[in-house]
């Protein structure tokens, strides 16, 4: 799918909602255990047309995973001070960089 067939499909689903049954039934045929939407905006619209499971297959809502996701990384390190690792693949940019970042959009 194209941007504009996505944005189509917000307003009219009906289509795409056929589309992705028939393209997740193929994977599901090949042993696919669970469905995950690849792009966000498919994700938004299979959830809000209640989507959740195909021929007993689970239908991923990927942003709600990556919300949690994200709030079960805050706890555990409210809980036990787990925290990314910064000396290597996620070091801390310098003061100066971060100072023009948080500046960015700001009124």
């Amino acid at each position: 799918m194209d941007e504009t067939a996505l944005s189509a499909a917000i307003n009219e689903p009906t289509e795409f909602l056929s589309k992705f049954s028939e393209a997740a039934r193929r994977g599901i045929s090949q042993f696919g255990d669970v469905i995950v939407p690849a792009e966000g905006i498919m994700n938004e619209i299979l959830f809000a047309h209640g989507v959740r499971e195909l021929d007993g297959v689970s239908v991923m809502d990927s942003t709600a995973v990556a919300w949690l996701h994200a709030e079960f990384m805050v706890k555990l390190a409210r809980a036990t001070g787990l925290h990314p690792g910064r000396r290597w693949d996620y070091a801390q940019l310098d003061d100066e960089t971060m100072a023009r970042l948080r500046g960015v959009g700001a009124t």
